[in-house]
């Protein structure tokens, strides 16, 4: 589930992006996920598409934090568990999970490393996504997403910049353990690339 850490990251992330300094020149940024399961119960695969339209920067722009909005996509199936062995009343049921969310993003970037046009930062995003069924099924339309991972960046030009790092992802309702909340653990790929927005309508 979401936790007291969870939520307490989320607060922060965006609570944080309120209070940061002069956001300056804006930076668009556009951003593909995909997440596999860690774990066999959670067959699912995750797509998330995120469009980073607002961005602020603390301690001297070594860290940045940017707004934006994520849209969803599961497909897959989960395995959920009731009763208990010793009376005999346990059982395993799958359940198809497939889903569309979507909702708003807050990224914290922290920067770790830089050499000329190359940078190594720690990652992490928060999101709080309506989806349009229950999901995971059983579950709430409802869900807080967290995830976190080291990013890689090169700039290309004078302008454009490409990021490709790894996820690993928590997403859950918060509303307690069980199969109300059935939450959903990833670990994927993201890659990202940032540009100006009159640098995009250019070409």
């Amino acid at each position: 589930m979401i936790d007291g850490l969870g939520q307490l990251a989320l607060i922060g992330l965006f609570g944080g992006f309120a209070l940061g300094d002069d956001p300056g020149p804006q930076r668009h940024a556009f951003e593909l996920q995909h997440f596999r399961p860690t774990t066999p119960e959670r067959q699912l695969d995750l797509v998330n598409a995120s469009w980073y339209f607002s961005r602020r920067t603390l301690f001297d722009e070594r860290l940045e934090l940017r707004l934006g909005a994520t849209l969803s996509r599961a497909t897959g199936s989960i395995v959920q568990t009731s009763g208990a062995i010793e009376d005999g009343s346990f059982r395993a049921q799958t359940l198809e999970s497939a889903a569309w969310g979507i909702g708003p993003t807050v990224a914290a970037s922290v920067l770790l490393a830089r050499a000329s046009t190359v940078s190594l930062s720690l990652e992490v995003a928060g999101s709080l996504m309506l989806h349009d069924r229950s999901f995971p099924a059983g579950g709430s339309r409802y869900n807080g997403m967290v995830q976190i991972g080291p990013t890689l960046a090169w700039q290309t030009n004078r302008s454009g910049e490409w990021r490709v790092g790894a996820r690993w992802l928590h997403l859950s309702n918060g509303q307690g353990l069980g199969a109300h909340n059935p939450g959903y653990d990833g670990r994927g790929v993201s890659v990202r690339y940032e540009r100006p927005l009159r640098g995009l309508l250019r070409g």
